[in-house]
């Protein structure tokens, strides 16, 4: 490569290649924010937000919490017999089956009339993700991680945080509209309200920089082009004149 004839040309067309930088960086910029007016002063604003992410945690269990009991089981003591004749009866479900409630409730979060109260009234961008929790080993736990998206940390706490509240409600009404004794019904406790907002993905700048290059490119190429059309004829060396021997000799 002969980096000097680049230059060369380059400079040659640096009016043109100046204008193509500054144009590039025009339309990097305006790929980038949104300009407005407001009141004749102008204003700016990005046009992709940043994604923030937030959590709320709920148990899968049942009253009485049979996670802090060894036994399962409850004597009962019929009326009016002695305490021998009281016998075990079941009185929680097995632990394994809340794991695998999370995991339907987890879907059934997604429902549309659960999703429809969680995002009722919540700023564009704004999502959720109910996810069941799992340990390393990829074991299901009895947890639920609702996990709240939006533009701003307060829009992703919110709806961390609506998410929880809307399915427990949500489970609530189907247990009542279905006449479930409270003593047998799975509840869904609040264990950790949402958390404080991360950033989860930082808006993107790859694409004011392809534009950025892409332009940039074009407005080179352009001047390569012009070089090809409209070479640059090179100046003819001066000669000196050269003084003939005899003339010198005779001029002596």
């Amino acid at each position: 490569m002969n980096f000097g004839v680049y230059f060369r040309v380059l400079w040659r067309f640096r009016v043109l290649v100046v204008a193509g930088l500054a144009l590039a960086f025009l339309a990097a910029l305006l790929s980038f924010v949104r300009v407005g007016f407001d009141g004749g002063a102008p204003t700016f604003s990005y046009r992709t937000p940043d994604v923030w992410r937030s959590a709320s945690t709920i148990l899968v269990t049942q009253e009485g919490f049979p996670y802090g009991r060894a036994i399962l089981d409850e004597l009962i003591q019929a009326e009016g017999t002695d305490e021998e004749d009281a016998t075990l009866v079941p009185r929680f479900g097995d632990s394994g089956r809340y794991s695998g409630l999370a995991e339907l409730y987890a879907e059934l979060a997604k429902s549309d009339a659960v999703e429809a109260e969680v995002l009722a009234g919540a700023p564009p961008g704004s999502r959720y993700e109910p996810q069941a929790a799992t340990t390393p080993s990829g074991t299901v736990l009895p947890l639920i991680h609702m996990v709240g998206y939006g533009t701003t940390p307060e829009a992703a706490e919110v709806v961390a945080e609506r998410a929880m509240e809307s399915f427990r409600a949500y489970l609530a009404r189907e247990q009542a509209e279905n006449n479930i004794p409270r003593d047998r019904r799975v509840e869904v406790v609040a264990t950790r309200q949402a958390s404080a907002a991360e950033l989860f993905e930082p808006r993107s700048t790859i694409r004011p920089i392809i534009i950025f290059l892409a332009v940039t490119m074009v407005f080179v190429a352009l001047a390569f082009v012009l070089e090809n059309i409209r070479p640059q004829t090179p100046a003819a060396p001066k000669v000196e004149p050269v003084e003939h021997p005899a003339s010198a000799r005779r001029s002596a």
